[in-house]
């Protein structure tokens, strides 16, 4: 198992969800499809609640692979036909966990129990939710506490929420202010913040990446991938040129590296001389096409940072090198000039310290280990020789 995540695959991949309706005589009907419930998702747990405060539940799913949260919001009940209790246990645990509540109106009769976990990997809020057919009922319920105890609650009215602590009078709680949530579509990406791996043990840059672009400079070298039919790269690069006085400031040299096909190129160097005005050096850009050599160290150098395959390279994707050499940064994404100038300040010049390398607040007492002879048999088996023996051990 650990080999399969480690390579970005599941052991148990593409479980979609699954949705089945009470047709009300004992049996029960698949409608993932029809509710559109099925999402494409590895997916792994599911939490209710009602979160929008509009009495009805709606539903929070975890996924294995992006997106890895999703919310449903569940718009399809009647406003006020519906009856919640929240419990607060006295001689009993406090939660009311194991607690069974059972209500009565003129037309039905429902049962419930409040459980610690109730799906695998989440947690369903602990108000207990009864829907109803209808908004107007005068509701009696019973509660049976985890002790033995019970509590009869009587003409309670539909559309409210209850605290019942065990032994006294049911306080009525008011709905909290609904909450807006932007809707979306299911492939509505609008994150602009690029994927940033910080390596927590800088990486020596190979010849094919020393030698592109090659520039006399006192800083760091900013590689990005970019293709002319990627509309976020040419974006991307557009912005580069038009912030050119920053990055001199900041000593930070950018070469465009385009990963075309050799038949594409000449789009590519219109776009070039269009959104650089043909004037790169400069800007502190310098453009390179990229042989099939480069493209297959990249792809090694980017496989070995992620610890797993990659069929294709996502652009745009840039590397951040230190005026030394060494690989510090990788990002996944369109990258913002204000980040990779901080970034430049800090990683840029020397190895930043460890304890500025980790995701979370804390420091680092022992070095992070590189599994170099795995890169240097990568860009063999792809065959950069030259590349693979700067990996080789002395």
């Amino acid at each position: 198992m650990t080999q399969l995540m480690h390579s970005g695959k599941s052991w148990s991949g593409h479980e979609r969800n699954c949705a089945y309706l009470n047709v009300g005589d004992g049996t029960f009907v698949d409608v993932s499809a029809a509710t559109g419930l099925d999402f494409l998702d590895d997916g792994r747990s599911m939490a209710t609640t009602d979160w929008d405060s509009d009495g009805d539940l709606d539903i929070w799913l975890k996924n294995r692979t992006g997106p890895q949260l999703r919310f449903l919001r569940n718009d399809a009940s009647a406003a006020g036909a519906f009856v919640a209790f929240k419990l607060v246990g006295t001689t009993c645990n406090r939660d009311g966990i194991g607690t069974r509540i059972t209500i009565k109106t003129d037309q039905e009769q429902q049962m419930k129990a409040l459980q610690a976990g109730d799906g695998y990997l989440a947690q369903s809020s602990k108000w207990i939710h009864f829907g109803l057919d209808s908004a107007n009922r005068k509701i009696n319920a019973t509660i049976q506490w985890p002790d033995g105890k019970t509590h009869q609650l009587i003409d309670l009215k539909s559309g409210k929420r209850y605290e019942v602590t065990q032994g006294a009078t049911p306080r009525l709680v008011p709905s909290r202010s609904q909450i807006r949530i932007r809707e979306s579509s299911a492939d509505d990406d609008q994150s602009t913040h690029p994927v940033r791996i910080v390596l927590r043990q800088p990486l020596a840059s190979p010849p094919s990446l020393r030698s592109i672009g090659k520039k006399d400079s006192s800083g760091p070298t900013l590689i990005t991938l970019w293709a002319q039919w990627c509309a976020p790269c040419r974006n991307e690069l557009a912005n580069w040129a038009s912030e050119s006085d920053r990055l001199r400031a900041a000593s930070i040299h950018v070469v465009a590296l385009n990963v075309d096909q050799p038949g594409d190129r000449k789009k590519a160097q219109t776009f070039l001389d269009i959104a650089i005005a043909g004037n790169a050096p400069s800007r502190n850009i310098t453009p390179v096409f990229a042989d099939d050599a480069t493209i297959k160290s990249v792809s090694a150098i980017v496989k070995h940072i992620r610890d797993q395959d990659a069929e294709t390279l996502a652009l745009p994707m840039s590397l951040l090198i230190s005026a030394k050499g060494d690989i510090q940064i990788l990002y996944m994404g369109s990258l913002p000039v204000d980040t990779v100038v901080l970034d430049a300040a800090e990683f840029g010049h020397d190895r930043a310290k460890a304890f500025r390398r980790a995701a979370f607040p804390g420091r680092w007492f022992f070095r992070i280990q590189r599994n170099l002879a795995e890169l240097a048999a990568e860009l063999r088996r792809v065959g950069n020789t030259k590349d693979a023996e700067s990996y080789d051990a002395p």
